[in-house]
């Protein structure tokens, strides 16, 4: 199973990877969350452990292009963007149970 996400860079430079976090609810009216956002989690005394036990997701990133056009002993080709280029991420999950991914 796949999903593509539509992105825009927001300036100028190089992506190294992609850094994917989630949430969890514990009913529909959001009532408690167990999230691994960084965001959510920085300075909370609880933070670490979150991160350390759930964590995020993380996928190095280099010039697919490039790559596919090098040898394959080439070091990667730093995945160089342009602020407002336009990116497409597409994640790849393990079927059926969706637990692991790839970007």
């Amino acid at each position: 199973a796949t999903k593509t996400f539509r992105l825009e860079a927001l300036r100028d430079g190089v992506i190294h990877a992609v850094v994917a976090s989630w949430e969890v609810w514990s009913d529909r009216e959001r009532t408690h969350v167990i999230t691994t956002h960084p965001e959510d989690t920085r300075d909370m005394p609880w933070g670490f452990a979150r991160d350390m036990q759930w964590g995020q997701g993380l996928q190095l990133v280099e010039d697919f292009d490039s790559a596919s056009k090098s040898d394959r002993h080439a070091a990667p080709a730093p995945f160089v963007v342009k602020a407002g280029e336009a990116l497409l991420l597409t994640v790849r999950f393990s079927v059926p149970c969706r637990q692991t991914f790839q970007f």
